[in-house]
C-alpha cells in the first residue's frame, strides 16, 4: 500500500489472490464464536478493504503490461483499456459504503467516533481522485 501511496509499483508480485478480510471491527470479534459487526454500525475495516480494491486497479495501471496505455501505435486498444479502468473506478465509487463517501467540505474535529470515518473518506477520495484524474488525462493524451 505504501508503494501505491507514493505512485510506485509494488515490489513483490501477488502470486495467489488473498481473500479480502470480513469487515468486522476488533471489538466485535470473539474467541469462542464467529464475530459479527452489528447491523447499522459501520466498520472501520471498510476503509482498508476499499483501499485494497483501489490498489488493485492502480496496479493494473502501473504494471509492465500497461505499456499500451503509454504507446502511440493502437489508439483503439488504448482507449478501450482506459475506459475499462474508468468503469472499474466508477463501480468502486458506486459500491462505497455511505460512511466512506464523506463530504469534502465537512471539517474534521477531534475525538468524535465519526472523525475516523471522515478521515478515511477523505483519504480514500484523494486516492480515488488521483487515479481518476490519471484516467481522464490518459484519454486526453490519446487524442492530442
Amino acid at each position: 500500500m505504501i508503494a501505491n501511496t507514493f505512485g510506485r509499483q509494488r515490489l513483490l508480485p501477488i502470486e495467489e489472490p488473498v481473500p479480502l478480510p470480513v469487515p468486522i471491527d476488533d471489538e466485535y470479534l470473539s474467541e469462542t464464536k464467529d464475530g459479527q459487526q452489528p447491523n447499522g454500525v459501520p466498520s472501520r475495516l471498510d476503509f482498508f478493504i476499499y483501499t485494497l480494491r483501489l490498489s488493485a486497479i492502480l496496479d493494473r495501471v502501473e504494471s509492465p503490461q500497461a505499456h499500451f496505455l503509454r504507446s502511440t501505435t493502437n489508439r483503439g486498444q488504448e482507449l478501450g483499456a482506459v475506459l475499462d479502468l474508468n468503469t472499474d473506478l466508477d463501480r468502486l465509487r458506486e459500491n462505497l459504503p455511505q460512511h466512506l463517501l464523506g463530504d469534502p467540505h465537512v471539517e474534521l474535529g477531534v475525538g468524535s467516533s465519526d472523525d475516523c470515518f471522515k478521515l478515511q473518506a477523505n483519504v480514500l477520495r484523494t486516492r480515488y481522485d488521483s487515479l481518476y484524474n490519471f484516467d481522464v488525462i490518459s484519454i486526453c493524451f490519446l487524442y492530442l
